[in-house]
């Protein structure tokens, strides 16, 4: 999945983990030995010393969640059935962060 050798810090934004790329404004998540990790799960496990293997787009995989907290990564383009929870943004912070990439909502 990633290099081990050539492991990848947590992107920031504004002093949190950037949630979405700065190129394009697709939700992103990290992995580290096969397992993903949402952007604070990575950062506090970066924290502790534990580096990630790769960070990537989540493009379709609406049932990906993060190994360690059990929240749901968002997907660019696949979307949960309707009978599926919706997942907790802030999204006044979802607003500044597009607003910041030159996206409008």
């Amino acid at each position: 999945m990633g290099n081990p050798s050539n492991p990848v810090r947590v992107d920031m934004l504004k002093g949190r983990p950037r949630e979405f790329s700065s190129v394009g404004g697709y939700p992103i998540f990290y992995a580290r030995e096969g397992a993903a990790h949402c952007p604070v799960c990575a950062l506090e496990a970066e924290q502790a010393g534990d580096l990630m293997d790769t960070a990537r787009v989540n493009w379709e995989d609406h049932e990906l969640f993060c190994d360690n907290c059990s929240e749901r990564v968002e997907s660019a383009y696949g979307e949960p059935e309707a009978d599926e929870p919706a997942r907790s943004v802030d999204d006044s912070d979802r607003r500044e962060e597009r607003r910041q990439m030159g996206l409008t909502d």
